[in-house]
């Protein structure tokens, strides 16, 4: 549990430093269409059945899309500072707001459709990550 905290605040430091560059410290936040502000969910899944994926992919993406999904990577890291310690790829994915993807995720028919993905894909971790909402003036 320890280790999964410890990968988990590396990547929601590697998001922090690529949103900020050279603006600051703050990442800057673009509200999305609704006029929120994102949220992220990152995920290492490692696909073992790629053939028996579809029928899971076919239910929850349509349901993740009126969350205000977009899909921004799925592919397997490069080591850039210590070692990855998982296997497959790292996804990541833009939601409309941090309310919009926990009722997603939340919801009766994500909570059933997770049921098509067991010993298809092992998912080592999944966290989702709420954008700051920084006054303009420090953008």
């Amino acid at each position: 549990m320890r280790l999964i905290a410890y990968v988990a605040s590396l990547i929601l430091m590697f998001f922090l430093g690529a949103f900020t560059g050279h603006r600051g410290i703050f990442p800057k936040s673009t509200p999305t269409a609704s006029g929120r502000h994102p949220a992220y969910l990152i995920a290492s899944w490692d696909v073992l059945h790629r053939e028996k994926l579809k029928p899971f992919d076919d239910t929850v993406i349509p349901l993740a899309r009126k969350a205000g999904m977009e899909i921004l990577t799925s592919s397997k890291p490069e080591d850039l500072e210590g070692p990855w310690p998982y296997k497959g790829s790292l996804v990541v994915e833009r939601y409309d707001s941090m309310q919009a993807l926990l009722k997603y995720w939340r919801s009766p028919e994500n909570l059933a459709a997770q049921k098509l993905r067991e010993g298809v894909v092992n998912s080592e971790f999944i966290v989702a990550v709420d954008t700051l909402a920084v006054p303009p003036e420090q953008h």
